[in-house]
């Protein structure tokens, strides 16, 4: 059957003024799984669930793709985490969490459908891993009784 519609996405660029380079923010035909999910939806009538979608965006063959699209990750993850000894103290506490999210697109609802993303991480040195407890309380036996600080 002869395609009905075609559709083109342009590229978009942004310049990195630390790396004081042109980057890429969005590849040329290369469609966020939102993006997808929404025109399957509405042309195709088509319809994926969350875990299905999570599969997607989790696949290793679109990996290499999403990595280049996203610098910011890959700074996090293998810049601070990685070689800077960093840890996220969440993932540390909750390491197979699923769809704890604290920022979700207004536009197409993405609360409801917990379709989102992590904006707010405490990241810690490796030497405080020890310190950090589920529970909030205070392993440090040195520490005053009356340490009212913030827990993680």
């Amino acid at each position: 059957e002869d395609c009905l519609y075609n559709f083109t996405f342009p590229q978009y660029t942004y310049y990195d003024h630390d790396l004081e380079k042109e980057m890429i923010q969005l590849q040329a035909n290369v469609v966020p799984i939102t993006t997808l999910h929404e025109l399957m939806s509405k042309i195709a009538n088509v319809h994926w669930d969350e875990r299905t979608l999570s599969s997607m965006a989790n696949c290793s063959v679109l990996s290499g793709i999403v990595d280049e699209m996203r610098p910011h990750v890959n700074w996090l993850n293998r810049e601070l985490l990685a070689d800077d000894g960093m840890v996220d103290a969440f993932r540390l506490l909750h390491p197979t969490a699923k769809g704890r999210y604290t920022c979700w697109d207004q536009r197409t609802n993405g609360r409801f459908e917990n379709m989102g993303a992590r904006i707010d991480y405490t990241i810690v040195d490796k030497a405080i891993v020890q310190y950090i407890t589920p529970d909030g309380s205070n392993t440090n036996n040195n520490a005053a009784k009356n340490d009212q600080g913030p827990r993680l």
